[in-house]
């Protein structure tokens, strides 16, 4: 087997796209995420997914095989430079919801 994707290759990647998402924000919108349970590691996740691209890899969706796509580091470091501790939304018992999206 010769396979050059899936989880055990991702991880590496993600974890270190991580610690530089975390050096990249302001220590003040870190302090305050901090402060609100699983605001921190959401706010991660929505940065890796709202930059992540499928486009290199030919594909134009999550799929199984490369699932939400390549990371796109320069701009999930642009992202979190200007993240702010109200750039999720809203978190309620029935989800997180984005700010100005409907529900």
């Amino acid at each position: 087997v010769n396979n050059r994707f899936g989880n055990s290759l991702a991880t590496s990647f993600v974890s270190g796209t991580t610690a530089l998402l975390l050096a990249a924000m302001d220590e003040d919108t870190r302090r305050i995420l901090k402060s609100r349970p699983g605001r921190l590691a959401e706010s991660i996740r929505s940065i890796l997914l709202q930059t992540a691209s499928n486009e290199k890899v030919g594909r134009l969706s999550v799929n199984p095989n490369t699932g939400h796509g390549l990371v796109e580091i320069a701009e999930a470091l642009a992202l979190a430079r200007s993240w702010s501790p109200d750039s999720l939304g809203v978190l309620t018992a029935a989800g997180l919801f984005p700010i100005g999206r409907e529900r």
